[in-house]
C-alpha cells in the first residue's frame, strides 16, 4: 500500500512537470503596436499579418487603392500580435486620412511600455527618420517586421503586454 502511495505521489509531480514543461514550450509574448496621431493628422491604422515570404518585402512602402493589393493578408484586431520565441512576423500597416487631402509625415521613434525587454526584440518598423508622403485619395503602406528571441523566458505576469507606441507628426508645408 505505501508503495502505490508513493507511485501515485510521484505520477502527481511527473504530471506537474510536464504540464510546466508544456506551458514553457508553448509561451508566447502578446506585442500591441499602437499608432497616435498628433496635432491635426486625421490618420486612421490598421495593422495586417502577411505570410512569411513577404520578408525580403521589410521596409517596402508605397501608395494603394485597396488593401487586398498587399495579397495574403489577416487583419490584427487591436494591433495585437502574438509571437513565439525566436518568432518573425512580418506585417504591413496601412494609413488613411479620414479627409481626403495631400499629406507629408513623419513618425517618431517607438516608445516601450515594458523598456526591460528591448534586447529581446527586435522590430523594423518605421520611425527611422524618414519624410513619409500620403498621396490625396490613396492610403500609404509599410512592410513591417517583428522579431524575439527567448523573450517569454523573462517574462513574468502571464498576459503581460509588451505596447509598442508611435506617433505621427505631420510636417507642416511652410516648414519642409
Amino acid at each position: 500500500m505505501v508503495k502505490i502511495r508513493k507511485l501515485i505521489q510521484a505520477l502527481k509531480y511527473f504530471a506537474i512537470v510536464l504540464i510546466f514543461i508544456g506551458e514553457w514550450a508553448h509561451a508566447s509574448s502578446l506585442f500591441q503596436l499602437q499608432f497616435k496621431n498628433t496635432g491635426n493628422l486625421d490618420f486612421i491604422y490598421s495593422i495586417y499579418e502577411l505570410p512569411p515570404d513577404m520578408s525580403g518585402k521589410v521596409g517596402a512602402m508605397g501608395s494603394l487603392q485597396k488593401v487586398t493589393e498587399l495579397g495574403t493578408i489577416k487583419i490584427l484586431k487591436d494591433g495585437r500580435i502574438e509571437l513565439n520565441s525566436n518568432e518573425d512576423k512580418i506585417l504591413a500597416l496601412v494609413v488613411e486620412a479620414k479627409k481626403q487631402r495631400e499629406v507629408d509625415f513623419y513618425v517618431s521613434p517607438h516608445s516601450n511600455n515594458q523598456p526591460q525587454y528591448d534586447l529581446d526584440f527586435r522590430f523594423n518598423c518605421l520611425c527611422y527618420g524618414h519624410v513619409y508622403h500620403l498621396e490625396k485619395g490613396k492610403s500609404w503602406f509599410r512592410i513591417l517586421k517583428l522579431s524575439t528571441k527567448n523573450l517569454e523566458s523573462k517574462i513574468k505576469k502571464k498576459n503581460e503586454v509588451i505596447q509598442l507606441s508611435h506617433d505621427f507628426i505631420e510636417i507642416e508645408k511652410n516648414k519642409k
